[in-house]
């Protein structure tokens, strides 16, 4: 969720909730870079209403129906609606996203993970893609080494397993499996 003002506010300017309570706010910039200025703030209470009394005395209006906290150290915000809670948690090595207690979405250096409950698709040198312990690479794995080991009755009796050429083409396919999933 982003606020857009209609102005840049200068410290001389004040933003009050709607019973005059004055609300923290502050502006920090990307890689210093004035013309990309991320605009942080708290509210005081839910469903509060507020506005910037500016020098020239004129008010700038917006509502907000979340309740917007900041930790301490700057590393985490938290969103938080009637039902359900959305934070952005921010360190040095990652940066993890969170809807609620089920969704999440990770960014490091190198990994992208996604999860919702026990399922989790994690995007990296490889792709891994798991519900709980079960992940989609045992799964086809398992299923290339049944058909490998396939035999069929026949009117003289049970065959044997697959020719050496769909054995190898099961063996191939294993192989790339293993580059693609982990």
């Amino acid at each position: 969720m982003s606020y857009s003002f209609p102005h840049f506010f200068t410290p001389t300017q004040k933003w009050l909730d709607t019973i005059g309570n004055e609300v923290f706010f502050y502006v920090s910039f990307v890689d210093g870079d004035p013309n990309a200025p991320v605009i942080v703030g708290c509210t005081p209470k839910n469903n509060s209403t507020l506005y910037n009394k500016n020098t020239t005395g004129t008010n700038s209006i917006f509502t907000s129906n979340y309740n917007i906290t900041i930790d301490d150290e700057n590393k985490k915000i938290e969103i938080k609606d009637v039902e359900e809670t959305f934070s952005i948690g921010i360190d040095p090595s990652s940066i993890e996203l969170r809807k609620g207690d089920k969704t999440k979405v990770s960014l490091t250096k190198d990994t992208v993970t996604a999860s919702v409950d026990s399922r989790e698709v994690s995007i990296s040198d490889k792709i891994s893609i798991t519900e709980g312990s079960v992940s989609v690479k045992s799964l086809l794995d398992d299923v290339l080494s049944i058909i490998s080991k396939i035999q069929v009755t026949t009117p003289v009796g049970v065959s044997g397993t697959p020719i050496p050429t769909t054995i190898t083409a099961i063996e191939k396919a294993k192989v790339n499996i293993s580059k693609l999933l982990k």
